[in-house]
């Protein structure tokens, strides 16, 4: 558990590294988010235990590399206080859904026997996540293009 700990830190500074690089936060979120998807969908399908470690474990690791990105987002549209108000809404977001996760798990696994539609779920709020952020910073950049010309 450390050393998955370890590694989705050392994932968030690459990822928020390369995206500081590029100036390109959208794709740095949105990429985290299907790949951790994935591992939850792989997951869900898989009987082999060592395939679901594997994949549980990429989740992990991809949702910890998209909060670098995803909390500078903020301050590219927003400053001062309402830059705060946005990362404080974030946080409550991610709080909740640290709340809401695991009561789906369960929820799933009382009315199913199994953790698969649980973990399918969570897919799907995943690549939900991915296309919301598309969504936003296409709508976000559209703005902008008004604003300059």
């Amino acid at each position: 558990m450390a050393l998955l700990g370890l590694t989705g830190a050392a994932a968030m500074l690459l990822i928020g590294a390369s995206s500081d690089r590029s100036h390109e936060r959208s794709l740095h979120c949105i990429m985290p988010c299907l790949v951790g998807g994935a591992g939850y969908l792989v997951a869900s399908y898989s009987t082999q235990p060592w395939v679901v470690v594997v994949s549980l474990s990429t989740s992990f690791i991809a949702f910890n590399a998209l909060w670098g990105p995803a909390l500078s987002i903020p301050m590219e549209f927003l400053a001062g206080r309402a830059a705060a108000a946005g990362i404080a809404a974030m946080n409550s977001i991610a709080i909740f859904s640290g709340v809401a996760g695991p009561n789906w798990m369960g929820v799933m696994r009382d009315a199913t026997g199994t953790y698969q539609a649980g973990l399918r779920g969570l897919a799907v709020s995943a690549v939900i996540a991915a296309a919301i952020m598309h969504l936003l910073m296409r709508s976000l950049a559209k703005r902008m293009d008004d604003t300059v010309k």
